[in-house]
Formats: structure tokens, sequence, C-alpha cells
């Protein structure tokens, strides 16, 4: 009972994040059955092509969050000065969004009658930038851990319960749109009080400063813009490439496969995710061996349990077969998929500890990593049943993550002098 006790008393932010992801997790099959039951297959797959195209933000984003939170937490002096940098950020990069997205889903689109998909990517796409412009407000509250985080954990159960409500009403593909501005409602209501404090460091930044600050962080932040640049490929590129050149059905029953073990991940990865701005505080005050602590117990925590919430799903499929699981992968392409997203998420592991120094020193085998994964999929989705498929994508990324843990340990070492690992 002490231990349980330590740890959540350790990682109460890491809860609030698990909490919150949990939530939309638990309430993710309600979707799928509202979804099953009143989409039709082609609007299902346009719902998860939905989401895989407006994951481009990343693109644009280009990892500016992580750069200015490492940096942040190193830096607790300069906060105005980094306040006033994210602000300007995006608030350029949710109006240029907005342009690529009206773009980039016309061609995605294109052979798919407008009535059904244009008006609802229309509200989706306005609240995902709003959203993204929201993005500076969490970077500027990061150093509360608990308050962001319980902040997230409210807006993601306003999210869930907006989307099934909206789903059940029956609005449909509209219901994404809907439930997107509850997640910029929730931050503005929360930090409300802090406004004026925003405003104050913008006027009272000096110019000398941001142009000092951004000439630190640019080499850490051009080698995050590759990998953020090329992962929106890796992470988004199988749903697309099914809807616009394979098979309508077979996006949809990946995307809402996908969907299911990715909350699992980002849930457990989250354990980590949320010490960042801890980590990179006693990292810059060599504090090692407190580091390396909590590291490796966030690794197993997390480990553990994207392990035991996959296995959960792949029971139920199992135990209780439905027919609303026919919108699923069978349960042999299920199992492979798990196995693929497993060495995948100790991937993540990986560079989200190495991000903590405020570097991203594995960035070329990252970046080869996203560009060869999209190739493969190109090339073998075609002659390997699916489940093949997924075993032979999931041994290609086993042998990515020796060489993650290979060139992470020659890394620590050689900064470090074997003071860890």
């Amino acid at each position: 009972m002490k231990l349980i006790s330590n740890i959540l008393i350790t990682h109460k932010s890491s809860l609030f994040s698990i909490l919150s992801l949990g939530f939309k997790f638990f309430t993710g099959p309600l979707a799928i059955i509202l979804i099953a039951s009143r989409f039709t297959v082609i609007e299902q797959s346009i719902y998860y092509t939905f989401i895989s195209i407006s994951s481009i933000q990343w693109v644009l984003e280009m990892g500016v969050s992580t750069c200015l939170i490492q940096f942040m937490a190193a830096e607790k002096d300069k906060k105005s000065t980094y306040s006033k940098i994210a602000f300007v950020f995006y608030l350029v990069i949710s109006l240029l969004l907005y342009i690529v997205f009206f773009f980039y889903s016309k061609w995605v689109f294109s052979n798919t009658d407008s009535q059904i998909w244009s008006h609802p990517w229309a509200l989706f796409s306005i609240g995902v930038c709003i959203n993204v412009f929201s993005t500076f407000i969490y970077i500027i509250e990061e150093g509360g851990y608990e308050k962001v985080y319980f902040a997230k954990f409210i807006s993601a159960i306003l999210y869930s319960i907006s989307l099934l409500l909206a789903l059940f009403a029956g609005f449909k593909l509209y219901s994404l749109g809907i439930a997107q501005f509850f997640l910029f409602a929730t931050p503005m209501f929360i930090f409300r009080s802090n406004i004026y404090g925003y405003y104050y460091s913008f006027i009272t930044s000096e110019e000398a400063n941001v142009k000092n600050i951004i000439k630190g962080i640019v080499k850490f932040q051009l080698k995050l813009s590759l990998v953020w640049i090329t992962g929106y490929l890796y992470w988004n590129f199988f749903t697309i490439y099914f809807y616009k050149f394979v098979s309508v059905d077979l996006a949809g029953k990946y995307g809402a496969s996908n969907t299911i073990f990715g909350a699992i991940s980002l849930a457990m990865l989250s354990i980590l995710q949320t010490k960042r701005s801890l980590l990179g505080n006693l990292i810059s005050k060599n504090a090692l061996l407190e580091v390396r602590k909590i590291v490796s117990q966030c690794v197993f925590l997390s480990v553990a349990g994207f392990f035991l919430g996959c296995m959960a799903i792949i029971s139920i499929i199992w135990l209780w077969p439905n027919t609303l699981f026919s919108r699923f992968l069978s349960l042999d392409s299920l199992m492979a998929l798990v196995v693929f997203r497993f060495f995948i998420h100790l991937q993540e592991l990986i560079l989200i500890y190495l991000r903590m120094y405020k570097d991203e020193p594995l960035y070329i085998l990252t970046v080869f990593n996203y560009l060869i994964t999209p190739c493969l999929v190109v090339v073998l989705i075609d002659i390997l049943s699916l489940t093949n498929f997924f075993y032979v994508m999931a041994f290609v990324q086993f042998l990515f993550l020796i060489l993650y843990r290979i060139k992470m340990k020659s890394y620590i070492q050689e900064k470090y002098q074997n003071d860890i690992l």
C-alpha cells in the first residue's frame, strides 16, 4: 500500500494525464458503437481520415511545444520571453494550418461526394485550428504541473461527452467539429485569471531577449522539426494510403483498431511525458541519479500498462464476439498490430527521454525510420496478407529499436561519462 501511495504522489500529474486519456479510451468504444451502428462504411472511413488529415498540424507545429517546454524547465527566469514566442508562433501556425487543411482535404477527398464531407470538415478544421492556437496556454502553464494536467483531464471529459452526445443526436461527421470547441473552452475558463499575466509578459519581453532565446534553441528545434515533419507520414500514412489507394473498408477498420491501441500507448507514454519539465530541471542541475530512478520507474509503468491494456482489448474481442467487432481488423491482424505498436511504444519512450537533454541526438535515425516505413507500406501491402504485413512491419521496428537503444547508450555515456546507464 505504501508503494502504491508513493507512486500516486510521485506521478500525480501523470495520473491526471492517464485519467484524461483513459476517459477518452473508455468512452471510445461507446463512440465506436455509435459510429458502427449509425454511420455507413464510407462515413466511418471519412471519420478516421478526418483525424489523420488533422494530424498534419504536427508538421507545421514542428515540435515547438516540446522545445519550448524543455528550455523553459531549465531557464525559468526567462518564462515571459518564451511565452511571447509561443503566442506569436501558434497564432501564425493556426492561420497557416487552415489554408493547408483546405487544399489537403480537397486532394484526399477528390473522389468523394463533397456533400458528405465538406461542411463537417469545415467545422472540424476550424475547431482544430483554434485548439492549435490555444497550445500556447498549456506551454506557459506547464510549470504548474498538476493544474495543467487537471485542465487537460477536464477538457478530455468535456470532449468525450460532447462527442458522444453529438453522435447520439445524429450529427454524424459534424460531431468531431462540435467536440473540438469544448477542448478550447476548458483552458480558457480554467486559466482565465492568468490572461492579464500573459498580456503583461508579452509587453514586457524585450526584443533582444527574444532573439537570443531563438538563437539558443534553433539547433535543437531544427532537429526536432525534421522528426516532426517526417513523423506525419509515419503516424498517418497508413489510413490515408489505405483510403486513397487500397480500400475504403480497410481504412475504416484500421482506423478504428489503431485508434484504440494508439490511445493506450498515448496514455502510457504520458507517464514519462508529464515528467519532462521536472526531469529537464533535474538534468540541468546534474541530479543524474534521481533522473535515472524516476525514468526507470516511469518506463516500467508505461510498458506494463501498454501490454495489459492491449491484452485486455484482445481478450474482450476474443471472448465476447459481436457483430460490431466486424468494423475492426480480424483478431490475427489485431495481434500483429499490437506487436507493431509495442516496438513503436518503446522507441517513443527513448525519444521522449532524450529530448529532456534539450537535444534530438537520434534525429537522423528517426527520420530514416519515418521515411522508410511509408515506403514499405506501399511495397508490402499488396504482396502480403494483412496479418503478415503487420508482423513484417513490426520486425522492421524491432530492428530500429535495437539501433535506438545502442545510440541512446552511446549518447548518454559520451555526455555524462558513464554517470548513468
